[in-house]
């Protein structure tokens, strides 16, 4: 059954809204009097409650212009065949999440998070959990340094570790903006993701968004960081190692 639209959504900044669809967020960049992006579309069954979340805004589905999705995993991606139906807009994910989403697939072997109560929330929440999908077509892949033109210019880097091809989007606006996926919760204090396929490479990558100088991080699960975002990031996992680009996942 599908989860409930919280009415309770608004901006993160300007322009910026977070639409919580249970325990992920989708995001949507909405443009004055122009287009609009979505960011993630959460679990199967979410499409109608973002097309409604459109609606509560003054906006409508054939507005959207692109769903891009920062990782494969299902609570990102299962709805995005459903949003393309209803919008027309393409669909944009990085080369390596590409292959697995159009296989059906939306899961590689992980790990928990080096926790006992990352391992107890993977073995309640997850073990059981059926990972495929209809296989989805990406309309379009990006990558490390690639920009897309919405919301003014986003550029795309590579935050793998969580999710090979996991990326974030950086906007300069508000002073910089981070799109983030699961590069981090916030869920209880912001933390590890529940699970990684290389977890030292994850490590990186949460250490590189300190680098970036923004104030606002919006990730996937739990609420937006809205002050300081890199400045948290960095006393929360540790200095960068200097290292600018993508990080290789194993």
């Amino acid at each position: 059954m599908p989860l409930p639209w919280r009415r309770s959504s608004r901006a993160v900044v300007p322009g910026v809204y977070r639409i919580p669809l249970g325990t992920v967020n989708a995001y949507l960049l909405l443009e004055e009097n122009g287009p609009v992006t979505v960011i993630d579309t959460g679990p199967p069954g979410c499409a109608g409650q973002i097309v409604a979340a459109l609606a509560g805004l003054g906006r409508t589905a054939t507005e959207v212009d692109a769903i891009v999705l920062t990782h494969a995993h299902l609570d990102h991606s299962g709805s995005a065949a459903d949003l393309r139906e209803l919008t027309g807009a393409p669909v944009i994910a990085h080369p390596l999440d590409a292959g697995l989403l159009e296989g059906g697939e939306t899961l590689r072997e992980y790990t928990p998070a080096p926790s006992p109560l990352f391992r107890l929330l993977v073995k309640v929440l997850l073990r059981s959990s059926d990972s495929r999908m209809p296989p989805l077509r990406i309309d379009r892949t990006v990558g490390e340094g690639d920009e897309l033109p919405y919301f003014g210019g986003l550029q795309v880097i590579h935050l793998p570790g969580h999710c090979a091809g996991q990326i974030g989007l950086v906007s300069p606006r508000h002073n910089g903006i981070l799109l983030g996926g699961d590069v981090a919760t916030t869920f209880a204090g912001l933390s590890w993701a529940i699970i990684y396929e290389d977890f030292q490479v994850g490590l990186r990558s949460a250490r590189r968004v300190g680098q970036l100088g923004v104030q606002v991080a919006c990730l996937g699960h739990g609420a937006p960081i809205v002050r300081g975002a890199s400045q948290r990031f960095i006393r929360r996992f540790g200095p960068s190692d200097g290292a600018s680009g993508p990080q290789s996942a194993q």
